[in-house]
């Protein structure tokens, strides 16, 4: 009799082993899988969890729509307007007057930056404003330097930064001449001067009048040269 309580006793010690060995093994498989999904976190989402911008409203004056007027009546002379930027809702125009900032979506004027108020008093040359953008962000600054300012496309607000690195973002992608010449042709209007961003999926085009740059033509255009949206600068 007592050899069955001691095998019976012996067999619950072992059952009571195996369960504590089976629950070891599964807080380790739940800590192995959180590791791992934690390494795999998207580098953007990590980075904006990293750093955040917040609204320096003294620089609220620099945003001001009124500058449309100014951009779209001013003598075009040596250097006309230009696409400055595109991301997937939103797309610029640049010229020394100021940024226009266009919803492509909504086929309207969203904002204007006050360039020249900021202190970017060149386009062009070594010192020139240097704009690059994500889906989130616009940055400004000038070519060489770290320091620069953020613009928030969906806040419509303007932060500081010491450091634009700060924040993942692209410069525009010109395509080539030949590569233009085509887009012209596919669009119907090779016999006018385009200026063009290509992006990953599409090609997003101004068409300037040079006679009123108000009814000149913005062009968000597909990968198969179809028009997707298509709206006057100004209306």
């Amino acid at each position: 009799m007592d050899i069955i309580i001691e095998l019976v006793y012996g067999m619950k010690i072992l059952k009571d082993s195996k369960r504590k060995l089976v629950f070891i093994l599964l807080i380790f498989v739940i800590a192995i899988v959180s590791i791992t999904a934690c390494t795999n976190k998207p580098e953007k989402e990590i980075e904006n969890d990293s750093y955040k911008f917040e609204q320096d409203s003294s620089l609220s004056k620099f945003i001001n729509p009124n500058i449309q007027k100014e951009v779209l009546e001013s003598d075009i002379g040596v250097v006309a307007p230009k696409l400055a930027f595109a991301s997937d809702n939103y797309a610029g125009i640049l010229n020394y007057n100021g940024l226009l900032i266009y919803n492509i979506n909504d086929k309207k004027l969203s904002s204007a930056i006050d360039i020249k108020g900021l202190g970017f008093d060149q386009i062009q040359g070594d010192k020139a404003i240097d704009i690059s953008s994500n889906n989130e962000y616009l940055i400004l600054s000038k070519f060489g330097e770290k320091k620069g300012y953020i613009y928030s496309f969906e806040d419509k607000y303007l932060s500081k930064t010491d450091d634009i690195s700060k924040i993942e973002s692209k410069r525009a992608k010109y395509p080539n001449f030949d590569e233009i010449n085509t887009v012209k042709l596919k669009i119907g209007e090779k016999d006018k001067e385009i200026d063009v961003i290509k992006t990953e999926n599409r090609y997003v085009i101004l068409i300037l009048d040079y006679n009123n740059l108000k009814n000149s033509d913005f062009l968000e255009v597909d990968k198969n040269y179809d028009i997707v949206s298509k709206f006057k600068l100004y209306k």
